[in-house]
């Protein structure tokens, strides 16, 4: 069995979960947690049993195959970049980077230096997900006409200070949690987006990135989406992230970590996610992802979320900042990777 060994940037909510995913593999060696603050990541590598590192390059230095970045947005680009520059294998938290040409140039220097780069939309791996894309594939539901996403989520407190930060975090809530719905629409669709109209709201004196979003999309093949994002005060209720795909012959519904459904004239099918839940803990797709993308470096073949789809999503988002500060609508750019 080849023994890959991993290291992990960042020690925030994200970086815990990808610890604890890849700690699960029977052919990974977590070889430690890399974090600013001593008190979290002695807690972090106590709690996981690896080495505690201030520097990540310290932990580079000790030996890894993948590194996984999840650190705030505006850092992103730049540790990923030194690791690929150093022959590691990277998967990186989205966005990505803040802006799109940092996230192209990390795309091409992956692909010269010959190392495997994934992008963390680890909502791709949830089986409900998996069950509708498996659904759409099957032409279950013909020809898709008009899409929708609504993500309305719980805003934890205390946030992280860097969030509010627009130099920092690029951007609100589109760039937070809303790519994930962004992602979640083009790879169920397995179509682009080209040209979006946006409208942000929520910024004033106080908050300087917007809290909501409400978008227009046009996907090449002619199905028009429509996304709909704001994030709350952790205790308000209604919180939700539901996926419609209305066909020709029928409509796919997906709630996140819930279910999915196939309704059509001839029957309805639901898929309910409480057993894998249940069984696999409620986080068990950073587990998936980890899987995939070791077995993609192992097999030497692209992870399912490749550093194009990353590049794609905020191309996306960007568009719709833009669309939303000029008052029209925007194209796509199409970029190669």
């Amino acid at each position: 069995m080849t023994m890959i060994h991993v290291g992990v940037v960042g020690g925030g909510q994200a970086g815990e979960r990808h610890l604890n995913g890849f700690s699960q593999l029977p052919n990974v060696k977590v070889v430690g947690i890399a974090d600013t603050s001593i008190q979290r990541r002695v807690e972090l590598a106590n709690q996981y049993k690896v080495t505690a590192y201030e520097d990540y390059r310290s932990m580079i230095d000790a030996g890894v195959d993948i590194l996984v970045v999840c650190i705030p947005h505006h850092k992103l680009c730049s540790v990923a970049m030194e690791a690929a520059n150093a022959g590691i294998h990277v998967l990186v938290e989205k966005p990505m980077a803040t802006n799109v040409d940092d996230a192209q140039l990390l795309v091409s220097t992956c692909k010269q230096r010959g190392v495997k780069l994934g992008v963390c939309f680890v909502h791709r791996y949830r089986m409900e997900a998996k069950k509708a894309l498996e659904w759409m594939t099957e032409g279950s539901i013909g020809n898709v006409s008009v899409a929708s996403e609504t993500m309305i989520t719980a805003q934890r407190q205390p946030l992280p200070e860097w969030l509010m930060i627009p130099e920092m975090s690029g951007g609100g809530v589109m760039m937070y949690s809303a790519i994930h719905a962004v992602d979640r629409l083009c790879w169920l669709l397995g179509d682009e987006v080209v040209r979006v109209t946006g409208r942000c709201g929520g910024i004033n004196n106080d908050v300087l990135v917007e809290k909501n979003c409400t978008c227009l999309l046009e996907f090449g093949r002619g199905t028009t989406g429509i996304l709909l994002s704001a994030s709350h005060n952790t205790g308000t209720k209604g919180l939700c992230w539901e996926t419609n795909l209305h066909g020709s012959e029928g409509i796919i519904a997906v709630r996140a970590r819930e279910w999915a459904r196939l309704s059509s004239l001839e029957h309805t099918k639901y898929w309910h996610s409480e057993n894998h839940t249940s069984e696999l803990g409620l986080h068990y797709n950073f587990q998936m992802q980890a899987e995939d993308f070791v077995d993609a470096v192992i097999n030497d073949r692209e992870p399912r979320v490749t550093g194009q789809d990353g590049l794609h999503a905020l191309s996306i988002v960007q568009a719709i900042y833009l669309s939303n500060s000029k008052g029209v609508t925007q194209t796509v750019p199409t970029i190669a990777g």
